[in-house]
């Protein structure tokens, strides 16, 4: 598992961004500790998470180590 944790000016609350093939059901593995979170912290919101692999985010490091 790689955490990359920082904040967002616009972003409320608290979500992850991971990364899955767009196809992929809610029990992928990426997927399953955010829906945890949720369960567990009113402040965690998994809607606002993003699992998504963006062209334009290809150079980030959640992007790099998931390669």
């Amino acid at each position: 598992m790689f955490i990359d944790m920082h904040g967002h000016s616009r972003k409320k609350n608290v979500f992850f961004y991971g990364c899955c093939e767009k196809t992929s059901p809610p029990n992928t593995k990426p997927k399953e500790f955010p829906l945890l979170m949720e369960k567990i912290s009113d402040s965690f919101k998994y809607e606002n998470c993003c699992f998504s692999v963006q062209k334009d985010k290809e150079g980030t490091a959640r992007i790099t180590v998931w390669k």
